[in-house]
């Protein structure tokens, strides 16, 4: 057998799963440009665009891992050893990470903050810039960034002011010590 009759039977092999791979990737980035101009015209959460790469990346996968022409019980570990690595990741950080994502859910869900509201929690003051689904991100005043992680927000009370309805007051002395002029 010579490597010109080996080449068409090694590609008509590995075309689905060639094919498969590109077309995810594809996938991926027309929705990561579609979800990015979406966000920033204010018609799509960030939230709800990274649960649909996280649903895209796991079609994708197991798309993949069925195409690749391999025999049906490697197949089978490769779901197992993916299944066991998910676990064990959402097990060793499942405080932290399913709480957050949990807090992240449930204020979206009440829909009490938005991008541009004015919050207040314990020490923490400042424009919300943006949310995420395991985080959120305030600017204070002197422009600082501040991440507070949702599982926070959920546990600590917190102030809203929202951005439609902001209340500005500000102090006026009169100074003595100038021209009137001046």
């Amino acid at each position: 057998m010579t490597l010109q009759n080996m080449l068409p039977d090694f590609l008509s092999q590995f075309l689905p799963a060639t094919l498969t791979l590109v077309c995810f990737v594809l996938t991926y980035l027309l929705y990561d440009k579609y979800s990015k101009q979406r966000i920033e015209s204010g018609n799509m959460s960030r939230i709800g665009s990274q649960l649909v790469f996280i649903l895209i990346s796991f079609i994708g996968l197991t798309v993949f891992i069925l195409t690749i022409p391999i025999n049906e019980t490697l197949k089978g570990q490769l779901f197992s050893l993916i299944g066991i690595v998910l676990s064990a990741a959402i097990a060793l950080s499942s405080t932290t990470f399913i709480g957050n994502a949990m807090g992240g859910i449930m204020l979206n869900g009440t829909n009490s903050l938005k991008a541009g509201d004015f919050i207040q929690v314990n020490d923490f003051a400042g424009r919300v810039t943006e949310r995420g689904l395991l985080h959120i991100e305030i600017q204070s005043e002197d422009r600082n960034l501040t991440v507070l992680p949702n599982l926070y927000l959920v546990t600590h009370p917190y102030r809203i002011i929202h951005s439609k309805g902001t209340i500005i007051s500000v102090e006026v002395s009169l100074g003595y010590d100038l021209h009137r002029r001046t």
